[in-house]
């Protein structure tokens, strides 16, 4: 196998670079795109949590003014 000179050796990494750097900026743009969803995702998930939890606390303090005025009568 003939030896490669240095220019060659060099022009074939440089063509491997000219492949790498756009498939890594694909990558970053997915790993954005990710992100951006889970984000959204779990802000939608927390959103929804505090909806139920302020219906639940509605519901509890409609029961203890409920239980109040039970006690009141007696």
């Amino acid at each position: 196998m003939a030896q490669m000179g240095l220019e060659e050796r060099m022009a074939k990494i440089e063509g491997a670079f000219t492949q790498i750097d756009p498939r890594l900026g694909r990558v970053e743009t997915e790993l954005v795109e990710l992100r951006r969803h889970m984000i959204g995702a779990v802000r939608d998930e927390m959103k929804s949590m505090r909806n139920d939890l302020h219906g639940e606390t509605g519901s509890l303090h409609a029961e203890a003014d409920s239980l109040r005025e039970e006690i009141g009568s007696l």
